[in-house]
């Protein structure tokens, strides 16, 4: 008898542990890893990085980014180098863990892009630079012998996209010393 009901509190505790881990994946997935990425995004980029709004929800399948913001490394005068008004995407999640993933729909909206460059460097050659020191790559060290791996590789996943909208996409090529070399699309 005690034993029986040792199990039915043993049971109730784990239901209730896995249903709490569900709610808290459901609700705060996206704002964690909105702070990840807010946290480690500087870091690694050595720039400031902001999300004003990130939402997952594995249930429906959807996330939704709005006002992602990549500033620019100190050496340049834009502001910015990367910014996104809103990041849509729709996902098939009972493909997810088949062989091939579904996407519905992958809408972006205002991409701006900056590529600016002065005498010695360039943003991105920048952003390179940190996000190497950050994962302490030497890029002048010699590559390290891979042992052989087994044969048995699983294949890669297909990923279909149904529909990719992009919208009012902007690039710019700066010169941060002159301007009259500026270019934009």
């Amino acid at each position: 008898m005690k034993t029986k009901k040792v199990l039915k509190i043993f049971f109730g505790l784990l239901g209730g542990l896995v249903l709490a881990i569900l709610l808290t994946v459901l609700f705060w997935l996206g704002p964690t890893l909105k702070l990840v990425a807010q946290t480690i995004g500087p870091k690694a980029l050595g720039v400031p990085v902001k999300i004003e709004r990130l939402s997952i929800n594995p249930r429906k399948g959807t996330i939704q980014l709005s006002d992602l913001s990549i500033a620019n490394p100190d050496l340049f005068g834009q502001s910015n180098a990367v910014s996104i008004a809103s990041l849509d995407i729709a996902i098939d999640m009972g493909s997810i863990l088949t062989k091939t993933v579904v996407v519905h729909q992958v809408r972006i909206n205002s991409p701006h892009f900056i590529y600016e460059q002065n005498p010695s460097t360039d943003n991105i050659s920048e952003f390179l630079a940190s996000i190497r020191s950050f994962a302490d790559i030497d890029p002048s060290a010699p590559p390290k012998k891979e042992k052989p791996k087994k044969s048995n590789r699983k294949e890669p996943k297909k990923v279909i996209v149904e529909s990719l909208q992009i919208n009012d996409v902007q690039v710019r090529l700066a010169n941060t010393h002159d301007s009259k070399l500026d270019v934009g699309a």
